[in-house]
């Protein structure tokens, strides 16, 4: 959520967004352009106020949550990150369970998993999109996907098995 729209990572270029404090977050928004800047979320409203930062990265839920809507006009709906729930357990642990708890486990962690990503995850960000709209920010769509997945790659080279990041993205659906 911007200031400005965004459509393609150049104009990202000199404007500073506020990403959590974690390398990876701040390498992605560094090799899309901007100026990561990482802060408290309860610091971000009024940052964005001041003109301090010129954006943040954040789940929509969390953007609206925060009442960004009024301080920033602009969602670039790039999907640049995904939100993932992890379920895990030691090995140790799991092969102590009875073949029926196992499987009773993982059929339970699974239906939780669909649960959140095919409806709680879609009814938050279309409430907050629908807040948005009515709030008067652009929800913008049509931007340069292939320019973001370009600058964002090295970033996957670096912190992630190339393997094990696919693999993810064809579980996701997400690969064309």
């Amino acid at each position: 959520m911007t200031t400005k729209p965004v459509y393609r990572p150049s104009d990202l270029k000199g404007m500073k967004i506020r990403v959590p404090n974690n390398n990876a977050a701040l390498r992605i928004m560094e090799h899309m352009g901007a100026t990561p800047t990482p802060m408290a979320l309860t610091e971000v409203y009024t940052a964005l106020q001041q003109g301090i930062i010129d954006g943040m990265e954040n789940p929509l839920s969390t953007l609206y949550d925060r009442s960004t809507h009024e301080v920033c006009k602009y969602v670039t709906m790039t999907g640049h990150q995904k939100m993932l729930s992890l379920f895990f357990v030691s090995t140790d642990w799991f092969n102590k369970l009875t073949n029926d708890a196992q499987k009773a486990l993982v059929q339970v962690a699974t239906e939780a998993g669909e649960y959140f990503s095919k409806v709680l995850m879609p009814a938050g960000n279309q409430k907050a999109l629908d807040a948005f709209v009515a709030a008067g920010v652009q929800i913008i769509y049509d931007f340069d996907l292939d320019g973001f997945r370009t600058a964002t790659l090295p970033v996957y080279e670096k912190f992630w098995n190339l393997d094990t990041y696919y693999l993810i993205k064809n579980q996701m659906n997400v690969v064309k």
